[in-house]
């Protein structure tokens, strides 16, 4: 996954922890029918839990393909080096062929 590609997550992330703050001190409603009550952050914590969660199993998802579709093609699954002339360990990472 790019640099670029975690730095957006982690601004997405952040966004998403500084409003579910705001709903929490604040709450939310339109007028005077308040939808969440202020300080009732029970809900809010799920999400944020839920969010990161799911952004991390999002993660392991990415890198595990990545690493069988480099397996796959005969390169290294840690540095991406090609692993056709090697025997029990990869030259470039030092990792142990598998």
């Amino acid at each position: 996954m790019s640099r670029t590609r975690w730095i957006v997550g982690a601004f997405v992330c952040a966004a998403a922890f500084v409003v579910l703050v705001y709903i929490f001190l604040y709450g939310l409603g339109v007028g005077d029918t308040a939808i969440i009550e202020p300080g009732h952050a029970e809900w809010a914590i799920l999400a944020f839990v839920c969010a990161v969660g799911g952004k991390a199993m999002i993660w392991l998802a990415i890198k595990s393909s990545r690493a069988q579709s480099l397996r796959r093609r005969g390169l290294c699954p840690f540095c991406g080096y090609d692993l056709r002339a090697s025997t029990d360990r990869c030259p470039e990472c030092g990792q142990p062929i598998r």
